[in-house]
């Protein structure tokens, strides 16, 4: 938020997740002029779908031929996820 406010990024900024969930209607993000702010399936086009799908579909691939996971999900992260 440092960077959006000072506005030392360059033509804004666009999320669509927070650390608190939902975002409070008195957040300072709402201010921002240079911010694009969408609910948590902003992202959810026709074209990320079929991307997070192709990454689940590599990933059986890679567990059933023993190789490493490259998005593996570790217990100790559960806390950073939204």
């Amino acid at each position: 938020m440092k960077n959006c406010r000072a506005r030392k990024v360059n033509s804004g900024a666009e999320t669509d997740v927070f650390d608190s969930e939902p975002l409070a209607a008195d957040s300072e993000w709402w201010q921002l002029p240079n911010v694009l702010l969408t609910p948590h399936l902003g992202a959810q086009t026709w074209h990320s779908r079929r991307t997070q799908g192709s990454i689940v579909i590599t990933e059986i691939r890679r567990y059933c031929a023993g190789l490493d996971l490259q998005h593996e999900v570790y217990p100790s992260t559960y806390d950073l996820m939204a």
